[in-house]
């Protein structure tokens, strides 16, 4: 297949804009945050090894051999980094949008945590990581196939989407291409740093080589060493699904939907606990704690309390789903739309008075594949975050 990226001036241009215009949303806020929620860490401990991370990330280039496809986007993106250098963007700024919580899951956090313990101890709460959203495909509703998806988030950036979904582009386009992955941030504060650093765009990648389930999964699988922070679903025109959760670079989980066809994946969690995936989470979430000096208790300490409610809101989709009768649309809606913990629908509720960051379900869309028709529910913009009473419908 023949390749064709964008031009690396242009994208060098667009990743410099970021960093100028838009520099508190994409360096200066995600750098404050980390450091906001780390009050145990210098700053210098904390970042001082990202230019050399940075650095070196880019000089371990993935073997042509076994990985040919990638060739294209390791010349695109050495090719990018010498424009960015070219026209000046500083050091510090192309490591941070080059890969700022890699490093910290790899390598920061680890090396802020040494140096506290070595000076004065241990230390106090890290980043608290946001919950995202959940997902359902269930081929066999009372209107067919559908899909569903809730979309959650912090509202500090957020918008209401005023343009119809339409069939050119977007998300309207997207719920009917022959291969459709749609996911959910599912990441960790630590984990083990892999062999694979470069910074590899595989979903992109994957889009340009995958148009079948069985080989979307085997693509995943063969470069999933490069990527992680999500689970999600990928379906197809003939109603054929699979979940695969990928909050680890060391393993991907693979999960084929029961009998009925009916598939979901939610954020942060690992909906089989004793899985090579997550024993390994729930072992880099243990040292998390240890480093900064807290213990496995939900009611001293708010991300063991966030990480019990991110279980509860899987168990709920799970149990829904695990009815041998069809799903109405009607109660798949109501599930979706109703405040947690009734419902999935995050309206602000504090789980711990030390949650720092609240989240919201700012946007759930609904896809009703036979039908042609999408249904989708969105918060007002900032400050008022209303949730509405009826969904928008469109055909589209």
């Amino acid at each position: 297949m023949s390749v064709v990226l964008s031009d690396p001036s242009a994208a060098a241009r667009e990743m410099i804009e970021r960093a100028h215009r838009h520099r508190a949303q994409f360096i200066d806020g995600p750098v404050e945050r980390t450091v906001a929620d780390t009050p145990w860490a210098a700053r210098e401990a904390l970042f001082g090894g990202l230019v050399a991370y940075h650095k070196e990330r880019l000089e371990r280039v993935p073997d042509a051999v076994k990985y040919p496809e990638a060739r294209p986007w390791v010349e695109h993106r050495l090719a990018v980094e010498r424009e960015l250098r070219e026209a000046g963007l500083s050091e510090w700024d192309r490591a941070v949008l080059g890969g700022l919580n890699d490093y910290l899951a790899f390598r920061g956090y680890r090396r802020a945590a040494e140096q506290r313990i070595a000076g004065s101890g241990m230390g106090a709460p890290g980043p608290r990581l946001a919950e995202k959203c959940r997902i359902a495909f269930i081929p066999d509703t009372d209107r067919g196939t559908s899909f569903i998806i809730n979309a959650d988030d912090p509202a500090t950036f957020w918008r209401k989407d005023r343009t119809p979904p339409s069939t050119e582009s977007g998300i309207g386009a997207s719920f009917w291409q022959p291969l459709k992955m749609s996911g959910v941030g599912s990441g960790m504060h630590l984990d083990t740093e892999p062999e694979e650093i470069f910074p590899l765009p595989v979903m992109e990648i994957y889009g340009h080589f995958c148009d079948d389930l069985d080989g979307a999964v085997q693509f995943i699988t063969h470069y999933g060493k490069f990527f992680s922070g999500g689970n999600f679903i990928i379906h197809d025109r003939d109603g054929r699904s699979v979940a695969i959760e990928k909050c680890s670079r060391r393993y991907t989980e693979v999960f084929q939907p029961d009998d009925r066809g009916r598939s979901r994946v939610s954020g942060m969690v690992c909906r089989d606990p004793a899985s090579p995936q997550g024993r390994h989470l729930r072992a880099m979430r243990e040292e998390y704690l240890r480093l900064s000096g807290r213990r496995w208790d939900a009611g001293e300490t708010y991300d063991v309390a966030f990480w019990d409610a991110c279980d509860l809101a899987e168990r709920i989709l799970a149990g829904f789903l695990d009815n041998p009768l069809p799903i109405t649309i009607e109660a798949l809606l109501k599930l979706f739309t109703t405040p947690f913990p009734r419902g999935l629908r995050k309206d602000g509720a504090k789980l711990h008075p030390e949650q720092g960051y609240i989240e919201y379900t700012l946007i759930t869309y609904l896809a009703l594949l036979e039908e042609r028709q999408v249904i989708r529910y969105q918060c007002d913009d900032v400050p008022g975050l209303q949730w509405p009473e009826e969904g928008e419908v469109y055909q589209v």
